[in-house]
């Protein structure tokens, strides 16, 4: 699908890099149980085959994948709480009823 003319001013890199920074807040916002796809993030890019340098698998976008719903989840229910005082309209439900 192409993006249509006139829809969206911001260049797609800056968007790509706003949704990875949003991403990336997401996941620093419980380290401890985040920590599996942060150290694959945070490797280091000097040492020969760092895993940051290698493509990631299916496995470890699953688990990155996972822990993005997780967290973003768990702050979606804190900010529900803050502002609506319940977790209302937030629900476990897979069928969305």
């Amino acid at each position: 699908m192409a993006a249509q003319p006139g829809m969206h001013d911001t260049p797609v890199p800056v968007q790509i890099y706003q949704l990875a920074t949003m991403l990336h807040n997401i996941l620093m916002q419980d380290e401890e149980f985040n920590a599996p796809v942060l150290e694959r993030l945070r490797a280091d890019p000097n040492q020969d085959r760092a895993p940051s340098t290698r493509p990631w698998t299916m496995a470890e976008l699953s688990r990155l994948c996972s822990h993005l719903v997780i967290s973003a989840t768990e702050m979606a229910r804190a900010a529900s709480r803050v502002e609506f005082g319940s977790e209302r309209g937030i629900s476990d439900d897979d069928d969305g009823l």
